[in-house]
């Protein structure tokens, strides 16, 4: 349990865009839900991960976030653009992902863990930038 805002959340397990799409329409903030997803991808690393659970952990790193329901396929206006397209730590972690799932060598946690770690934050500063632009 993780206190997300003023509500406290069940945070176990990696979410689904079922779970995102129906909160997001609830009216829950995109940024929260963004943050989220990479907050559990995260805490879903600190199990013992299998082959299978790098499928589940690139299956969640590629799954939509609230922002590609309203910007799809207008990228350029949405306010995660920037870390989404082009070289960004997200394709670093999609990149390394693939290559362990292409080789199947074992899945060393450390370095995934700093890029999620430098996603978040990124995420973070986007979220800043945006309300700024609002305000």
């Amino acid at each position: 349990m993780r206190w997300v805002g003023d509500t406290l959340k069940d945070m176990t397990g990696l979410i689904t865009f079922e779970e995102i799409k129906q909160r997001y329409e609830s009216g829950e903030d995109p940024f929260a839900l963004t943050l989220e997803k990479w907050i559990r991808i995260k805490e879903f690393l600190n199990r013992q991960i299998n082959y299978s659970g790098v499928v589940q952990l690139f299956e969640a790193a590629t799954m939509k976030v609230p922002f590609c329901l309203d910007y799809a396929p207008n990228c350029s206006l949405c306010p995660l653009e920037r870390i989404c397209q082009g070289p960004s730590t997200y394709q670093q972690i999609l990149k390394l992902l693939y290559y362990l799932l292409a080789t199947g060598m074992p899945l060393e946690k450390e370095p995934l863990i700093e890029l999620v770690d430098k996603l978040i934050e990124e995420i973070k500063e986007a979220q800043m930038e945006w309300k700024k632009r609002l305000d």
